[in-house]
Parts: structure tokens; sequence; C-alpha cells
């Protein structure tokens, strides 16, 4: 009831855990709800159907993120 169009909201694979098609659900209807409160939300999910969700919203923009894991020796960092 809080969330405002200045509201920050990071979802972490919301539906995890459940059956898929009940998870997916779960996932649609918050991803819907905050795309109506006009939040800025990151939403990192498995279920790729949330995609299509840009198809519906122009302010929804689906992003592939990266990350890398670089190896430093220990001996190599300065205290």
């Amino acid at each position: 009831n809080n969330i405002t169009p200045r509201s920050l909201v990071i979802i972490d694979e919301l539906g995890r855990g459940t059956s898929n098609i009940d998870g997916l659900s779960i996932a649609f209807a918050i991803a819907e709800s905050l795309i109506q409160s006009s939040a800025f939300t990151l939403f990192v999910t498995h279920y790729t159907q949330i995609t299509s969700l840009s198809n519906l919203y122009n302010n929804v923009k689906n992003l592939h993120m990266k990350a890398t894991l670089e190896y430093i020796p220990i001996s190599n960092i300065n205290p």
C-alpha cells in the first residue's frame, strides 16, 4: 500500500519453490501490479514467459545481466 513511483523494488526469483504454473501465476500477478504502480523495479526470474510483458506495456524493458568472477591470488592483494 505504500509503493509510489519513487519506490525501488527488487524481486529475486519470485515463485521459486512452487509448482511451475503456480510460480508463474504469482510472478505475473506481482509483476503486473508493480508495472501499474510505476515503481522502478528490478525483477529477476527464471520464468522466461515474464519477458512477454514488454510486448504489453511500453514501460517494461527486458535486460540481460551477466556477472563474471575474476580469480586474484591472495599473494597479489595489497594490504
